[in-house]
C-alpha cells in the first residue's frame, strides 16, 4: 500500500506543476529585414533593396508572403521568379524548396516615381515561413525599411495656378496666382462646384478637395498645387452655402457674414446680430424662452467667447467653471435644442443628457497594486483547484483498488 500511496502521490505532484507552471515549446525562430545602399533616391532614378531571412537555430525551407511599399512614390521593376506584383503589393512565393537554408535574400528593384517617403515592409507583419526539418511554421521578427524619394536635381519649384474657373458660384475678386485666399457665396439649390484648376508648370500636380456633399454655411474647400520638386502652394476657398429661407440681399455679395474667430476646426460668426459657432456643422445661438426646460442641475450664465462677444451658456451649478457648457441653438434646419460646448477643444455635440459626468462618477479605474492583488489570489484558487484534482484522484485510485478487492496486506 505504500509502494501505491507513492505512485498516486507523483502523479498528483506532476499534475499540479502541469497546471501551476505549464510547459511551453518554443518554434524555431526567423527575422526578415530589407536593406539598401541608400535612404534617400531621386525621382527618375531606380534603387535596389534586398529582401533577407535569416534563422540561427533551423534551416528555412519554404517561404510565402507579401510585401508592401507606396505605389504612388515607387514603382516595382523586377524581383526574380518568386516575387510578382505591383501597386503596392508583392507576393512572394517561395516553396517546395528540399534543402533548406540559414539565409535567403531576393533582390527587389524599384524605380522613383514621385517625391515622398515609403516604408518597404512585410504586409500585415505576416508571413509564412518554414523549418526545413518539419515543415513547421517559424516565429518570425519583423523589420521595415524607410525610402525617402526627393525631387529630381533639376526639378522645378513652380507650384503655383495658372488659371481657375467654377461653376456654380463667383469668386469675390478676381483670381490672381499669388493671392490664395478667397471668399464664394453659393445658392442653397447647389451643394457643390465644380472647379478647373490648370497649373503653371506641366510638371506640377493639382489636387482638389471637399467640393462636394457642401453643407449650409461655411465650408472650407482647398486646392493644393504639388511642384515637380515637391514643394506645394495652398488656395483655400471660404464657401458659404445659404439654407434654403435664406435670401440674400445681393446675390453677389461675397462676405454675407462677419468672422470674429476662424481657425482649422471652429469658427464663430456673426449676422444680423446673431452669432452663430460653427465645427462641422453651423449653429445658431438663441436665447432659451421656456427656462423650464433648462436640464437639472444647470444654471444660466454667460460666456465671453471674444472681445466683447458674449453667449448666454448653462453651466453646471456646483461647478460653474466646468470645461463643458451648454448653449441653446439652432441648427441648418432651424431645429432648437442643447448642445454641449468644449471651451478647450472648441468642439459642439449634441447634448445627451451629461453622459461626460455619468462615466466620471461610474468609471473606475484599477490601480497596479489592485491588480497584483487579484492576480495573486487568481494563483491561489489556481493552486487550490489543483491540489483538489490531486486529492480526487487519489481516492479514485484507491476506490478502484478496493473494488477490485485487493488487501492492503497484498500491496505492501
Amino acid at each position: 500500500m505504500k509502494r501505491i500511496n507513492k505512485i498516486i502521490a507523483g502523479i498528483g505532484m506532476l499534475i499540479m506543476s502541469f497546471v501551476v507552471f505549464p510547459v511551453s515549446v518554443y518554434a524555431a525562430s526567423a527575422t526578415v529585414e530589407f536593406t539598401s545602399g541608400t535612404e534617400v533616391v531621386n525621382v527618375g532614378n531606380d534603387v535596389s533593396i534586398v529582401f533577407t531571412i535569416t534563422s540561427e537555430d533551423a534551416l528555412i525551407g519554404d517561404v510565402e508572403t507579401f510585401i508592401a511599399y507606396d505605389p504612388e512614390v515607387l514603382q516595382f521593376v523586377s524581383g526574380g521568379d518568386a516575387i510578382k506584383g505591383d501597386n503596392g503589393i508583392l507576393k512572394v512565393k517561395d516553396i517546395d524548396n528540399t534543402e533548406g537554408v540559414e539565409v535567403k535574400t531576393y533582390n527587389l528593384e524599384f524605380k522613383a516615381i514621385n517625391t515622398g517617403v515609403t516604408n518597404i515592409e512585410i504586409s500585415g507583419g505576416n508571413a509564412n515561413i518554414t523549418d526545413i526539418s518539419d515543415k513547421t511554421s517559424m516565429s518570425v521578427s519583423y523589420g521595415s525599411l524607410q525610402l525617402a524619394v526627393a525631387a529630381a536635381t533639376d526639378a522645378s519649384d513652380d507650384c503655383t495656378l495658372k488659371s481657375l474657373k467654377l461653376s456654380p458660384g463667383k469668386l469675390d475678386q478676381e483670381f490672381d496666382p499669388e493671392i490664395t485666399e478667397y471668399r464664394i457665396t453659393l445658392p442653397y439649390e447647389y451643394d457643390y462646384i465644380v472647379m478647373s484648376a490648370v497649373p503653371n508648370d506641366e510638371n506640377a500636380t493639382v489636387d482638389i478637395k471637399g467640393l462636394d456633399d457642401l453643407v449650409v454655411g461655411w465650408n472650407h474647400p482647398v486646392v493644393t498645387v504639388t511642384a515637380q520638386s515637391g514643394k506645394t502652394k495652398e488656395y483655400s476657398f471660404s464657401v458659404y452655402r445659404e439654407s434654403e429661407n435664406e435670401q440674400s440681399e445681393n446675390p453677389n455679395e461675397s462676405n454675407p457674414m462677419e468672422e470674429l474667430i476662424s481657425s482649422d476646426n471652429f469658427k464663430v460668426l456673426e449676422k444680423d446680430g446673431s452669432y452663430i459657432l460653427q465645427s462641422e456643422y453651423a449653429y445658431t445661438i438663441i436665447d432659451l424662452e421656456d427656462p423650464s426646460i433648462i436640464p437639472t442641475g444647470y444654471v444660466k450664465n454667460s460666456f465671453k467667447i471674444y472681445d466683447s462677444v458674449t453667449i448666454p451658456v448653462y453651466t453646471l451649478a456646483n461647478d460653474q467653471n466646468s470645461d463643458y457648457l451648454l448653449v441653446y441653438a439652432t441648427d441648418a434646419s432651424g431645429t432648437a435644442q442643447f448642445y454641449e460646448f468644449d471651451k478647450v477643444e472648441k468642439t459642439l455635440q449634441r447634448y445627451n443628457g451629461s453622459l461626460r459626468d455619468t462615466v466620471k462618477k461610474d468609471a473606475v479605474e484599477m490601480t497596479s497594486d489592485e491588480y497584483s492583488k487579484n492576480l495573486t489570489t487568481l494563483a491561489i484558487i489556481i493552486a487550490i483547484l489543483a491540489s483538489f484534482v490531486a486529492i480526487l484522484l487519489v481516492f479514485s485510485i484507491k476506490l478502484f483498488v478496493k473494488l477490485k478487492g485487493y488487501q492492503t496486506d497484498d500491496l505492501d
